[in-house]
């Protein structure tokens, strides 16, 4: 799968740089992570590897197929969630009380993002 320019995506290509991600955002084994665009799933999976649950968003319905295969063993068993939306749209009153966001996202609408958790009901 190649990214698509038009949607901003920019896929992380070493499990390394997911693995640092994830230790800066000082997530653990409790935490439940809402990952923005996980786009191939790199991130994901190291997130899978620290967090107790991670809710993904995907706005590109090319991608949903191969998270749904890559990551069945989790989905099945609840801990990752995949949702097919696009976060700037996303109802965050039915956000979990307690959440990180964690992402890869485009730089395009990392503003819009940023405002549009700073204004949730659970920021």
């Amino acid at each position: 799968m190649r990214p698509k320019k038009s949607l901003g995506q920019n896929f992380l290509m070493h499990a390394q740089i997911a693995e640092r991600i994830v230790d800066v955002a000082g997530v653990g084994t409790s935490d439940t992570v809402l990952e923005v665009g996980p786009g191939t799933g790199k991130l994901t999976r190291a997130l899978l590897q620290k967090v107790g649950k991670v809710i993904a968003i995907e706005t590109d319905a090319e991608l949903i197929p191969q998270l749904h295969e890559t990551f069945s063993e989790e989905i099945a068993t609840g801990k990752l969630t995949v949702v097919h939306g696009d976060i700037r749209t996303l109802n965050t009153a039915d956000l979990p009380t307690n959440y990180h966001v964690v992402a890869n996202i485009p730089y395009y609408i990392t503003g819009e993002i940023i405002r549009l958790f700073l204004s949730a009901p659970h920021k």
